[in-house]
């Protein structure tokens, strides 16, 4: 494999391209037997990104929000896969979908906080992103070093470079 590819920065032979393409028909087998397995659609999506497939990527996402229309992660991948597009226009919206499904749950887990954090930094800017960590810490003291870490990355926050890494 040498150096090139968008997702993963190699160029695949035609025998690991076809090995690839095999998994992603095994997994649409998979789905034909249970269309209701998130799973699926994203590990879907993880392929068609080592192809560098973008579109096809977006496509699976799209399908996975349609069978579980809560799935908040989807919401956001489906963003992190418009913002590697450079869709200005679909991106926002993805996240301001993901943010709106956050707010509409009764409690989040600390996980479910911090992400919502980082969608924030991502619609609303850093020091909206940091005034909800700081309130996170408020919630959970204990969680304090998890809270340090994410205001840190926010203070040397790269866009480009957090998207390419979220979808590796």
């Amino acid at each position: 494999m040498n150096d090139e590819n968008e997702h993963h920065h190699f160029v695949y032979s035609k025998e690991d391209t076809l090995r690839i393409a095999g998994y992603i028909k095994k997994l649409n087998d998979a789905i034909e037997f249970d269309r209701t397995n998130q799973l699926y659609y994203t590990s879907q999506v993880k392929y068609f990104l080592i192809l560098g497939n973008v579109d096809g990527a977006i496509r699976i996402m799209k399908k996975c929000i349609e069978i579980k229309p809560h799935f908040v992660e989807a919401m956001t991948g489906l963003g992190f896969l418009y913002e590697k597009k450079n869709d200005t226009i679909n991106a926002p919206k993805a996240y301001k979908k993901a943010l709106e499904e956050y707010r509409s749950r009764k409690s989040l887990s600390f996980n479910d906080e911090i992400n919502r954090a980082i969608l924030l930094n991502l619609v609303k800017g850093r020091n909206n992103a940091l005034a909800e960590l700081d309130s996170i810490l408020t919630r959970h003291p204990d969680q304090v070093q998890t809270v340090h870490f994410w205001q840190n990355q926010l203070q040397s926050f790269n866009r480009g470079k957090f998207i390419e890494d979220v979808l590796r």
